[in-house]
């Protein structure tokens, strides 16, 4: 059975006619155009991003609205196209207003009897330009938000490796980082108050459960009380699915002897009062 639309019985100039209505419904903009770049057909949303009436269209070239495309790249990129059929790239449309706009360009290449065209299919990238930068800026400042917290900031994938150290690990711990990274805590380890089968076995509750759990790890280090609070919260990619566990530490020695300085002042007070 014949795929063309002719074979229906419809008139070439209802064909037009179905063929700009579909056109049109595409939310991005469509070019058609022969092997000399000459625009042949347009859709409304070619227009409006580029801003010219379709009239003005029609008597441009890809040439003409494509930045940085010259003639011999055009026919470079006609003649890989005769060759693959279809291809994809990110160029740059120039609008009548002399702006650019980034898209992604998809080509496709059809003849018709003797007559050989292309459609080019261009998506706006703006807004995903837009989005992306600001995903970088937030990651700048994350790491500058971690890099200048006296916290610690380690990460750990689903089988309990450390894939991130933030900095003062190993002057907190006494591993060099080069050691740690990579390792399991079973592999590497700078506790002595735990174990760190142990501490796995805990990192592998918060995955399981989804939940985020708290501990303290406290002794003697170098004849000095260090006690350090461990939280650890489960991390999630874009799908929902887990990708580890982030685990802060924090250094809270000070408010602990200050607690016990107070008890014990509090207990002084207590025993006088009652003598």
């Amino acid at each position: 059975m014949s795929t063309h639309i002719s074979a229906q019985g419809l008139s070439e100039n209802t064909q037009l006619k179905m063929l700009g209505f579909a056109m049109n419904r595409v939310h991005e903009a469509v070019l058609i155009c022969d092997k000399d770049a000459r625009i042949c057909l347009v859709n409304l949303a070619a227009c409006e991003e580029l801003g010219y009436y379709e009239a003005e269209l029609l008597q441009m070239s890809a040439i003409d609205v494509i930045d940085g495309l010259e003639v011999a790249g055009w026919h470079a990129e006609w003649q890989l196209l005769q060759q693959q059929q279809a291809s994809m790239r990110e160029a740059r449309l120039r609008t009548s207003m002399g702006t650019v706009v980034p898209v992604e360009m998809r080509t496709s290449y059809f003849a018709d009897a003797d007559q050989q065209y292309c459609v080019l299919l261009m998506r706006n990238l703006t807004s995903h330009i837009d989005m992306l930068e600001k995903l970088r800026e937030q990651e700048l400042q994350y790491r500058q938000l971690v890099k200048n917290s006296p916290d610690i900031f380690i990460r750990y994938d689903q089988d309990c490796r450390r894939v991130f150290l933030s900095n003062g690990y190993e002057r907190v711990f006494g591993v060099p980082v080069v050691e740690a990274l990579g390792k399991k805590p079973t592999e590497a380890w700078g506790w002595a108050t735990m174990r760190p089968e142990d501490f796995e076995a805990w990192l592998r509750e918060v995955m399981h459960s989804g939940v985020a759990q708290e501990i303290e790890l406290d002794g003697m280090v170098g004849g000095k009380y260090v006690c350090q609070s461990l939280h650890a919260t489960p991390e999630w990619n874009d799908k929902g699915e887990l990708k580890g566990v982030l685990n802060i530490k924090r250094d809270i020695s000070h408010i602990r002897c200050v607690e016990w300085e107070l008890r014990k002042r509090e207990q002084y007070i207590g025993g006088f009062v009652q003598s």
